[in-house]
């Protein structure tokens, strides 16, 4: 059976039937029954039960959800850490476009910022990402990466990173 979209956690524990916290890891078994998917998700002290593990054995998957720490509402740049020094050069537009991409990806990767789209504008294709808890979005060139010289440009971002 293909399975295009993972249903949603759900926001009560099977089991117990409280409230799964955002901000708690949760455990997650997935089922299929005739056509249908059915996700369970367990809070922390139900999945230690011995009886839910053994009826988890028969499920198509299971998995463990950790929980993602979010950034503060209130997110600013102090810059004093290359994170938000990398951030404030990409919102201040002091790099160069191999740089800004190559910093949006590492950032991407940290969940510092979230990509949104990919657009074209004026036959140049751009990608959008918004910085995480903000409304700020920023639209940035995308770079092949096949031909480029990685190590001046790693020089590149460090000197840049470092100037204060």
């Amino acid at each position: 059976m293909l399975l295009k979209e993972l249903p949603k956690r759900n926001e009560i524990c099977f089991h117990c039937h409280q409230k799964l916290s955002k901000t708690e890891s949760c455990h997650s078994t997935l089922h299929y029954k005739a056509s249908l998917h059915e996700r369970k998700d367990y809070c922390t002290q139900c999945w230690k039960l011995s009886e839910i593990k053994q009826k988890s054995e028969q499920a198509a998957c299971r998995w463990k959800m950790q929980a993602v720490k979010a950034l503060p509402e209130t997110f600013k740049v102090s810059l004093e850490n290359n994170d938000e020094r990398a951030l404030y050069l990409l919102q201040h537009a002091l790099l160069d476009p191999i740089e800004q991409y190559i910093i949006a990806l590492s950032l991407l990767r940290k969940k510092i910022l979230r990509f949104l789209e990919e657009i074209t504008l004026e036959n140049s294709l751009f990608e959008r990402f918004q910085i995480m808890n903000t409304d700020q979005t920023l639209a940035l060139m995308k770079v092949s990466l096949s031909n480029i010289d990685f190590e001046k440009v790693r020089r590149s971002i460090s000197e840049k990173l470092h100037t204060k």
